[in-house]
């Protein structure tokens, strides 16, 4: 697993040209849940004292939630029942949309996060 630290340290920004949620840099050995929309794996770069960091996002490249469409938000539905299980019995798990501040994929996605810290998040 890498370390936030080496992913402040080398943070780019990638776009669709150079995606890694639509290039091979997704594995199907890193994909936890997949649907006919959308894909969940683990967050490569975790914050820090994060026991569960997944990532989520739509197969199809897009940048902003009003992008998305009737077929995808219905699709993620399984999503949630997904992440209901996945995070079953955990104390508390929080779910944060990336927005425009500080993300380093233009590719929308979300963080689902089996505990939430009490720092800074853009610090890291």
């Amino acid at each position: 697993m890498n370390t936030r630290e080496e992913y402040l340290k080398n943070k780019h920004y990638y776009t669709i040209k150079d995606c890694p949620f639509c290039t091979k840099l997704v594995k199907n050995e890193t994909i936890l849940f997949e649907t006919d929309l959308w894909i969940v794996k683990e967050n490569d770069y975790p914050y820090n004292n994060i026991d569960k960091h997944l990532l989520v996002f739509p197969k199809r490249h897009i940048k902003k939630t009003s992008q998305i469409n009737k077929k995808e938000w219905e699709d993620y539905y399984n999503i949630q029942q997904f992440m209901y299980n996945f995070f079953w019995n955990k104390e508390f798990f929080s779910f944060i949309r990336h927005t425009e501040g500080n993300k380093s994929v233009e590719h929308l996605h979300f963080h689902y996060l089996s505990w939430l810290p009490s720092f800074d998040i853009k610090k890291g």
